[in-house]
């Protein structure tokens, strides 16, 4: 097989999950072996060879079980499917040859984003690395050692003395007016 050119957009695929989700069908496509190719598409990938299609077929099955088994919402597996198209990209299909090395290279690569978005990054890729162990397309997780950053601990934010005295001396006129003080001052 030769060079495979195949285009993706977003919007169309988001499209496609959501009506489907309407009629509890299929995520993308029936036809798994063109699931991206459906539709019109705004970002290229241009991968050479057999992995592409593999790297569809996987990560579409893996949206599906997102979707119908771990229920998560249409946005959830919107950006999970964002996160996976910019790892495939990163390594043009050969998602199920990567091993620990490979995986560090890229989050790597993803230093000038912040540490919560590597966080999350990582968490789509040991997510997706568990579904296919479990589906038996590899033996081991390559995510087994991957750490995430720590995050930084921030303090709650909270009201100053003269902001919680304004909130309690408001004026009593309905029902609903003394029934939120009371819960104000308990609150307090």
């Amino acid at each position: 097989i030769g060079n495979i050119k195949t285009n993706i957009k977003l919007t169309d695929i988001i499209e496609i999950i959501t009506e489907n989700q309407k009629k509890s069908s299929n995520i993308i496509s029936k036809n798994t072996s063109t699931t991206f190719k459906s539709k019109n598409i705004s970002s290229e990938i241009n991968v050479i060879g057999q992995n592409i299609e593999d790297a569809c077929f996987i990560i579409d099955k893996y949206l599906k079980y997102l979707e119908f088994e771990r229920k998560l919402s249409v946005n959830t597996i919107k950006s999970y499917f964002n996160d996976l198209k910019n790892f495939d990209l990163f390594f043009k299909g050969k998602l199920t040859d990567l091993v620990y090395e490979d995986l560090r290279k890229y989050i790597d690569s993803l230093q000038d984003k912040g540490s919560r978005t590597i966080s999350h990054y990582i968490t789509v890729i040991n997510s997706f690395y568990i579904f296919l162990v479990n589906d038996g397309y590899i033996t081991d997780n390559p995510c087994n050692n991957l750490a995430a950053p720590k995050l930084p601990k921030k303090l709650p934010n909270y009201l100053t003395e003269e902001e919680i005295e304004k909130l309690l001396n408001i004026n009593l006129i309905t029902p609903y007016d003394y029934r939120n003080k009371a819960m104000m001052e308990l609150l307090y």
